[in-house]
């Protein structure tokens, strides 16, 4: 059973992506969007993509952001935008240098258990190894536990940067080996379980997969 946890422009779109479960961070890298017929793309259809927006986006785009292919629509002055990654876990492993980090600043590893584990991972990517997307997903998981989620965990919906004042909602999945990213900015978002939803229907959506959902 998969258990999910319920926590405008593109620079705020890029902090999510890197910032991803920790609640805090960088504002990342964004690329020039450029016009696409990239099948991944295709993983939220154009209606989806407006019920999230609340408005009729162009697109899609392709660009990178925070490192990561991704798709992007928006509206014409970029005021509120929509963003689809779908990349092997591998890939999205490359980023955890960056979340370690955030995670050991915030003091989230309270325990000596969890502060090994995330210590051989940094040594093992900081010597030029590679983690595998299951692994990877194992450690998306993790870094949930240490936000104080259940065991086993493997999807996340939260605001950025809260979400009293909600710039950016984002629901993200490790799943089968392949991580995924929705985020939506919008100048109107409100920070409702409404709006939660709307991104978790999206994710799993976009994600491809089906099945149980807590939390």
């Amino acid at each position: 059973m998969r258990r999910t946890a319920h926590k405008p422009t593109l620079t705020v779109l890029a902090a999510v992506a890197v910032t991803l479960l920790s609640g805090c961070g960088d504002t990342g890298v964004v690329t020039s969007p450029t016009p696409t017929a990239n099948r991944e793309c295709q993983r939220l259809t154009n209606d989806e993509v407006d019920t999230l927006a609340a408005d009729h986006l162009t697109g899609p785009d392709e660009t990178a952001i925070a490192g990561l292919q991704s798709c992007v629509w928006h509206t014409k002055d970029n005021s509120t935008a929509v963003t689809v990654t779908h990349v092997d876990a591998s890939v999205w492993a490359t980023k955890l240098p960056a979340l370690l980090d955030q995670v050991e600043k915030g003091g989230l590893a309270k325990n000596e258990k969890t502060q090994e584990q995330l210590a051989n991972v940094r040594g093992v990517l900081e010597a030029g190894g590679s983690m595998d997307a299951a692994t990877a997903c194992q450690m998306f998981s993790t870094l949930l536990e240490m936000q104080g989620q259940p065991a086993g965990t493997t999807r996340s919906v939260f605001f950025y940067p809260t979400k009293a004042h909600p710039q950016a909602m984002t629901g993200q999945a490790c799943e089968n080996g392949v991580f995924t990213n929705v985020s939506v900015a919008r100048p109107d978002l409100k920070g409702t379980t409404e709006e939660g939803h709307r991104v978790l229907a999206a994710l799993i959506s976009a994600a491809g997969s089906d099945g149980s959902v807590n939390g």
